[in-house]
């Protein structure tokens, strides 16, 4: 009796580690199972929500691309009042926080979101349940936006203020450059001064700009006033700008730098040059670029504020107050931006310059917000970027000679004399 009751316990005690490992192992396999099952879901619904953020985007693209439309629709109709539907476009509020101006001006007076189709011709209720649900367009901005490259390399901006604001009252001009986009390696390629030219495959280094203020005061004007200075008055002003790194340049162009840049001569008169005056005042200026390093938050490296001198003639005029902003070397892409100041530093808004469009996308549940700056520039006034341009070949030669003659102004009937010179040392 006494064998074969520890006989039956030992079998027990054999079949109940069996029954435990059986436990055991299907636990692990239930954990195992359940964490790929875990990790099959997390991972579908990601892609799921990244599928919607991108659709929800694109859906916010299409409202940038309507907003394009309407605004050309609107220009035209203010041009062409009585055209037809116009009166339903002009009667739209173009207030910057209505969120369907787009909508009622090319869906006549439409309210609400404006669901995408995947063909033009649908109107079911899309299987994508795509939507652009609010669309705010303004022509009135706290800065101009945009980029220099070398397909693109200059930008002619119009330094336009709100009809409330004076011109006069621009005081200051503040250009920003080379985003977080362009690069936050900025190796300097010549931090002891001059023009910062990129020879190398690094693109790392801010560009080099060039910064020309044109303005005009008083009723009139001619050409020449933009070829000399007036006492301390100018309507033409240009500033190189050369970035340096953070201690070996400034953040400013002083009001008597701009000035000078158009001195051509030490009394500005028309005489002829003699040795003992000098030719334009137009140093490269080192601006500092500090924007990416510690305790400095700027979405741009570099940033130079330049001080405006008075036009020639009086008050300046609104529609003739331009800056020039290009590339003189062909360096790489740089975004910039422009911001007008008072002489206390406050911002001036820029007023029909660009249309900043503000539009948020859905796509089921998901939603997308994006900004877009558009631009909608006079294709018959086209900005020459060279001094000399042609469609066709140019018939002249070019030479040089020790023999000499300069043209002076005259008086009287013969506006223009011309006098023999004296060049010392000729070259050849």
């Amino acid at each position: 009796m006494f064998t074969r009751l520890s006989h039956s316990r030992q079998q027990f005690k054999s079949g109940a580690t069996s029954i435990y490992a059986v436990v055991i192992a299907t636990l692990l396999f239930s954990v195992i199972t359940v964490s790929f099952i875990r990790i099959i879901v997390s991972e579908a619904n990601r892609t799921a929500s990244d599928e919607l953020s991108q659709m929800a985007y694109d859906a916010a693209l299409a409202g940038v691309e309507d907003a394009k439309a309407a605004i050309k629709r609107y220009l035209y109709c203010k041009n062409n009042p009585t055209a037809t539907g116009c009166s339903t476009v002009l009667a739209t509020s173009m207030a910057a926080d209505n969120c369907d101006s787009v909508s009622q001006i090319l869906y006549g007076g439409a309210t609400g979101e404006v669901k995408l189709s995947e063909n033009a011709s649908s109107t079911s209720e899309e299987t994508t349940n795509q939507a652009y649900t609010c669309v705010m367009l303004s022509n009135e901005s706290n800065n101009y936006r945009s980029t220099l490259s070398s397909e693109n390399p200059i930008r002619m901006v119009p330094l336009r203020t709100p009809s409330s604001v004076s011109p006069s009252d621009v005081a200051k001009l503040r250009i920003s450059w080379h985003s977080r986009d362009n690069g936050t390696d900025l190796n300097f390629r010549n931090s002891a001064g001059g023009f910062n030219k990129i020879t190398g495959s690094n693109y790392a280094s801010p560009a080099t700009l060039s910064a020309t203020v044109i303005q005009t005061g008083g009723g009139s004007f001619d050409i020449n006033s933009f070829d000399g200075v007036s006492g301390s008055s100018t309507n033409r002003a240009m500033a190189f700008l050369v970035p340096q790194a953070t201690n070996a340049g400034s953040t400013s162009v002083s009001r008597n730098t701009l000035v000078n840049s158009n001195q051509h001569t030490t009394d500005g008169g028309y005489d002829t040059l003699l040795s003992t005056e000098t030719l334009a005042k137009n140093s490269p200026q080192n601006i500092k670029c500090d924007g990416f390093t510690a305790g400095i938050n700027r979405d741009y490296a570099c940033q130079a504020t330049l001080e405006l001198p008075d036009p020639i003639g009086g008050a300046r005029n609104h529609d003739t107050f331009y800056l020039v902003v290009s590339l003189p070397y062909e360096n790489p892409e740089t975004e910039f931006t422009v911001e007008m100041l008072k002489a206390d530093g406050s911002i001036i808004s820029f007023s029909g310059v660009q249309y900043v469009v503000d539009a948020t996308g859905r796509a089921n549940d998901m939603y997308s917000r994006v900004e877009a700056r558009l631009e909608f520039a006079d294709a018959s006034y086209p900005f020459p970027e060279f001094a000399l341009q042609s469609r066709g070949d140019i018939n002249k030669d070019f030479y040089v000679t020790a023999d000499c003659a300069l043209t002076k102004a005259g008086t009287g009937t013969n506006p223009w004399t011309v006098e023999a010179c004296n060049n010392s040392n000729p070259t050849s």
